[in-house]
């Protein structure tokens, strides 16, 4: 499987982090998520995030598309749990005006169809009541969703990435 190299330095840094701050497991490929330890390849994903803002994702049709996906959501997720909703609306808003019409379609993508509606309607009312964010809050409550609480739909997505990898982050015609 080749990876793409526009990405090889990103990855380089991102294995290089991940062996520094897990000094027991020096083996971790390039290819992070094909190692053995889930909370590694989380943190990984959330390291990649960091070095491919979604910006840039945004405008790069050419990529695996697994790229786009760790990108937005682990952007989104990192934001909504260090900044809450409505700050996390602001902040990455600013960074594109289209991120959340990607971002939802990427949860739709990877079958989180409720979280991805429940994301909508508490961007809506953002858009409507930007200064009102226990509404904000209490909208994105309202949608029934199995995966509403960090810790059941991260370990989800992570294994979504990981079962989908071949497909997503590899280059197919090259």
């Amino acid at each position: 499987m080749i990876l793409p190299e526009c990405f090889l330095s990103e990855l380089r840094a991102t294995q290089t982090y991940l062996i520094k701050y897990n000094i027991n497991h020096p083996n971790i490929p390039l290819d992070f998520w094909q190692y053995d330890d889930i909370d590694i390849i989380e943190d990984g994903f959330y390291e990649l995030s960091e070095s491919l803002p979604p910006i840039n994702m945004i405008r790069v049709n050419h990529i695996p598309y697994g790229f786009f996906l760790a990108s937005l959501i682990f952007s989104w997720e990192c934001q909504r749990a260090s900044e809450g909703l409505r700050i996390a609306f602001i902040n990455l808003t600013n960074m594109s005006p289209n991120f959340f019409t990607n971002l939802i379609q990427c949860y739709q993508y990877i079958n989180l169809n409720e979280e991805a509606t429940a994301i909508d309607l508490a961007y809506q009312t953002w858009l409507a009541h930007p200064d009102n964010e226990s509404l904000i809050n209490t909208n994105y409550r309202t949608v029934t969703n199995l995966y509403s609480e960090d810790y059941e739909r991260i370990p989800y997505i992570v294994n979504f990435l990981i079962e989908q990898s071949n497909r997503l982050f590899y280059l197919t015609d090259v």
